[in-house]
Parts: C-alpha cells; sequence; structure tokens
C-alpha cells in the first residue's frame, strides 16, 4: 500500500501522462549508507560495513567488493565512468575500483600539503576535487604531482563557523557542494564560484540531464540547471527515505535497506 502511494505521488507530482513501466524493489542486509549511479543506468551502493555492490537498472545484482578494511565509504562516485571513486575520511583515503569492482586501488592522503580531508570526490580530469577542513578551503589536487594545484578560500563564501558539508559531485564541468546548514554551492571546474541554491536541510543531490535533483525531507525537487524550472514532488511521509537518484526513465529510491526503482515515461 506504501509503496502504491508513493509511486501514485510521485506520477501525480511529476504532472505526467504517462503510466508507469514497472516496479523493482531490492533489500540490502545491512544499512545503507552511500550511493551511487554510473552513465548506463547501473547503481552503486556502499553499506555499513563497507561492501559495495553493483546493480542493474532493473536491481539485478551484478557485483559485490569486500573491502581490506570494513568501514563505511563516506563518498562513492561513479558517473565518471571506468572508475569507481570512495573516500574514507576516518583512514584519510581514497580507493580506485574498475567497472568490475575489482583491482582495488588504496592511496592516501596523508603527509601532503592538505592538513584534513573533510570529503573528498573524483573530478572529470581524474585528478580529485577536496574539501581541507584545516584551512577551510577547496582544492584540486593533482593526483600525479600529489600536490594542490588549484586552491579556493571557502571562508569568503560559507561561514566557517557554521557549515557542515556533507557531499560534492562534478556534473557537467561544474561542481556541487552540498551544505546541509545552507545549501548547494555551485563552482565551476577552475574553482571559481558561480551561485548557490539556498536551501537548508539536504544531505546530497543527484543529476539527470540539465536538471538537479535533490530531497528535503520528503519532498522531491527537481530544478533546471540553466533555467528557472522547479518542480517539487512530495512523497510519502511514512517511507524511511535517504536519498534519491535520477535516470533517463526511472528513479531509485533508496531507504535504510532497500532500493526501489519507479519507471515512468519521460514524453
Amino acid at each position: 500500500m506504501r509503496r502504491s502511494l508513493l509511486l501514485l505521488l510521485i506520477l501525480s507530482g511529476m504532472q505526467m501522462n504517462a503510466q508507469p513501466k514497472s516496479i523493482n524493489e531490492v533489500s540490502t542486509q545491512d544499512k545503507i549508507v552511500n550511493y551511487s549511479l554510473d552513465r548506463d543506468g547501473n547503481i552503486y551502493v556502499s553499506l555499513e560495513n563497507g561492501i559495495i555492490t553493483k546493480y542493474s537498472a532493473n536491481l539485478d545484482s551484478l557485483l559485490s567488493f569486500s573491502p581490506t578494511k570494513t568501514n563505511p565509504i563516506d563518498l562513492l562516485e561513479s558517473w565518471h565512468g571506468l572508475k569507481i571513486f570512495g573516500f574514507y575520511q576516518q583512514f584519510q583515503e581514497y580507493i580506485i575500483l574498475d567497472r568490475f569492482l575489482s583491482r582495488e586501488l588504496r592511496y592516501s592522503l596523508r603527509f601532503t600539503a592538505v592538513n584534513f580531508v573533510d570529503i573528498a570526490t573524483i573530478a572529470s580530469d581524474e585528478n580529485l576535487w577536496l574539501i581541507d577542513q584545516g584551512d577551510f578551503r577547496l582544492i584540486k589536487y593533482n593526483t600525479i604531482l600529489r600536490e594542490p594545484e588549484t586552491v579556493v578560500p571557502l571562508d569568503f563564501i560559507m561561514d566557517p563557523r557554521n557549515q557542515s558539508i556533507t557531499f560534492m559531485q562534478e556534473y557537467q564541468n561544474l561542481l556541487f557542494v552540498v551544505d546541509i546548514l545552507s545549501g548547494i554551492y555551485i563552482f565551476d571546474n577552475f574553482g571559481n564560484y558561480l551561485n548557490k541554491v539556498a536551501v537548508e536541510g539536504i544531505e546530497r543531490c543527484s543529476f539527470y540531464e540539465n536538471y538537479l535533483v535533490y530531497l528535503n525531507r520528503h519532498t522531491l525537487t527537481i530544478r533546471g540547471l540553466y533555467d528557472d524550472f522547479v518542480k517539487e514532488v512530495p512523497l510519502a511521509e511514512e517511507e524511511p527515505i535517504i536519498g534519491v537518484l535520477s535516470a533517463k526513465t526511472h528513479f531509485f529510491i533508496l531507504s535504510t535497506n532497500s532500493i526501489q526503482k519507479v519507471a515512468i515515461s519521460l514524453h
């Protein structure tokens, strides 16, 4: 009943004349702590025990990876193609996996010019974007030279005493930095600050074509990246939703221990 209500709310909020093609759902044995979508519509989830699982667009389990260290991953990124990226804040390390979730390569961010990396993500040029919490700055980190190549002080953009950065992703040559206390900050791929989506309480965002997608409590918001389009879709409040990913024809709705696919026509 709750699943049907959730689907109904999504479809009515979209104001589309399409009918759902299918609804699939898969459960996980451990708590989902992170998730990402690749360009082919496959979804990757990392669990509290550190395991990463790759699912197809139909939520068939394809591959799993058990890391040498079982701590949860603080950021998982699969969008950039053949490399899967995972960041561990506690260890100040990141891993690179191939698309088969094999050949784990682990790199340390200790003993660099960066004080303490609060969060990190992979850039389109395979370097890294880092938030250095010690000096509160955004850094483009060259992984070959192992040194910063771009440094952006953030205390002129955010309040360093009142911020909690929870997510970053580069998309369409833009870097999106999510601060749960104040909103989504947008930079170009040179680190220049462009603008801000002022919305409190969101922990991360995702993307579909030229749209920014995020979940604020139980409201799904779809916002145009380059225009003023905004669509808000209320979701069922009894659902323990932790996040939403959007693909070409469907959404993945993630709860603590499950992934639901809601497939719709966009025409």
